[in-house]
This record gives structure tokens, C-alpha cells and sequence, in this order.
């Protein structure tokens, strides 16, 4: 008994060590993708910098204006290097977020206001998508303490990812509650819903799709742009989402009945937020 009890202590402390090796191993590895993500970013923020300078000057000048095929080639130009400064911004926040240096200038915010500037910058999109989006409960919320630019990339994925994956004609409803009305005293929290009519999410992608880089369906069959449906992306958004929320000291999660592109159960993500972000999550 003796020599088999030395015996599994000698195998328990190898496998322990081999266990941390292994740790030490994957840390590294993290930590070497994320020294990767931000040397990457930095380094395309001054190309793309130039590129978005000098092609804003070709749009304003009067003879690429009149000439109509070079100036829907230019747009193109501004377009594209709009979309990249957006991948490279959310490549750095989730290195912020990471590593917890994610800064919030938090002042006070109104988030029906916020979705309404939303709406009018996604109008384009939903028009020619031929999707509705309503609203309902947003008026009656109480005014927040939030950061307005982070909690801005935060409902625009939201609301992109149902305009991405609802199929035209479809709906969209964002819908708010007061969780605490009435309530004296304590923490204050509201509840914003995003709800589609899309293709739904499988329920054990449900936690998956906020891991960096992760992305539903084949990879190959993703059409490009941000407002297409089934359009591609980095998978970075929802990571981002999620981090911003949870800086405020609220919660994001997802629900959704599971994935049938005939039967289009739709999803909702549930953001609950503080009325006023904790000491500790600044």
C-alpha cells in the first residue's frame, strides 16, 4: 500500500506539472496573440490614417464630383478604409478589454436618444433591406450614467447583427424596462431587449458567439458587408459588446429558440445596465 500510494503521489505531482506547464504554455500563447493584435493595429492605423485623408480630398475635388464613375470609385475607397479603421478600433478595445485598461468617460445619457441617432444612421441599411425597426418602452427609461461612444458600439452591433441576419422584409424591436421602478434606495437597473425576426442562433452558440473571433455558419458561405444578409466580419463585435457592458458593471447575453433559415425564430439580446456604473467597474 505504501509503494502504490508513493507511486500516485509521484504520477499526481507529473501530471501536476505537466499541468502547468501547459498553463504557462497557453499563457504565453494569449499573451503573444494580443501583443500580436495591438503591434497589427498601430501599425495599420497610419496607412489607413492616409488613406482616409487623401481619399476624403479626391471626393471633395470638383472634377472627380463630375465625372460619375470616378467618384463611385472614390467612395468606394472611403468606404473601405471606414470599414478597416472600424476592425483595426475593435481590435484594440479588445486588447483593452483583455487586459482591463478599457477607460470609461462616463457622463449622463439618454438611451432612447441613442437609438434613435442609430436608426437614423442605419436608415439606409434597413430601407434597402426593407426591414422595420420599432421601438417601445425607450421614452420611459430613466437616464443613465454611461460612456455614450461605448455604449454607441455596443447597440450599433446589436442592431447591425439583426439587420445582418434577418432575411429582407423582416423586423426588428428594441424594446427598454425600468427594472427597478418605483424602488427606493439600492442599485437601479434597466433593460434594453434587441429582438429580429432573423435565422436564430443554435443554443450552444449562444455563449460562443461573444469569444473573439468566433462566427456562426461556414465561413465561405458569408456574403461581404456589414448590412448583407448573412454578411461577414471579423467576430470581434459582440466580444467588444460584451466587454463595454460588463465595464459598466451591467450584463449582455443572448436567447434564442435555435437556427432554421424557413422557420425564422429570431433571437433577442438582453443588455442590463446600472443607472450608475459602480466605483468599481470605472
Amino acid at each position: 500500500m505504501r509503494r502504490l500510494n508513493e507511486g500516485l503521489e509521484s504520477e499526481v505531482i507529473a501530471r501536476t506539472e505537466e499541468l502547468e506547464s501547459a498553463y504557462r504554455h497557453l499563457e504565453l500563447l494569449d499573451r503573444n496573440k494580443s501583443d500580436f493584435i495591438t503591434v497589427v493595429s498601430h501599425e495599420l492605423r497610419t496607412p489607413l490614417t492616409l488613406i482616409h485623408g487623401f481619399s476624403q480630398m479626391l471626393r471633395s475635388d470638383p472634377v472627380i464630383a463630375e465625372d460619375e464613375l470616378r467618384a463611385k470609385e472614390v467612395e468606394g475607397i472611403v468606404n473601405g478604409a471606414h470599414r478597416l479603421h472600424t476592425i483595426v478600433n475593435s481590435m484594440l478595445d479588445v486588447v483593452k478589454i483583455d487586459h482591463r485598461t478599457l477607460h470609461l468617460n462616463c457622463s449622463t445619457l439618454s438611451v432612447d436618444y441613442l437609438v434613435e441617432v442609430l436608426r437614423s444612421r442605419l436608415a439606409p441599411a434597413l430601407d434597402e433591406r426593407r426591414i422595420t425597426l420599432t421601438t417601445q418602452g425607450l421614452s420611459d427609461l430613466p437616464e443613465i450614467e454611461a460612456d455614450p461612444d461605448a455604449l454607441t458600439k455596443v447597440f450599433n452591433e446589436l442592431l447591425t447583427n439583426a439587420i445582418k441576419y434577418t432575411p429582407d422584409g423582416g423586423s426588428i424591436a428594441v424594446e427598454g424596462r425600468d427594472m427597478t421602478e418605483g424602488q427606493k434606495g439600492g442599485d437601479r437597473y434597466i433593460e434594453i431587449v434587441v429582438r429580429d425576426s432573423g435565422i436564430g442562433i443554435d443554443p450552444q452558440a449562444l455563449e460562443m458567439i461573444f469569444t473573439k473571433f468566433y462566427r456562426t455558419g461556414e465561413v465561405t458561405l458569408h456574403s461581404s458587408g456589414r448590412t448583407k444578409f448573412k454578411g461577414g466580419g471579423p467576430g470581434l463585435g459582440l466580444t467588444v459588446a460584451r466587454g463595454i457592458v460588463e465595464a459598466h458593471g451591467g450584463r449582455i447575453w443572448a436567447e434564442s429558440a435555435g437556427h432554421d433559415e424557413t422557420a425564422l425564430p429570431g433571437s433577442a439580446f438582453h443588455v442590463v445596465l446600472p443607472l450608475i456604473v459602480p466605483p468599481s467597474a470605472m
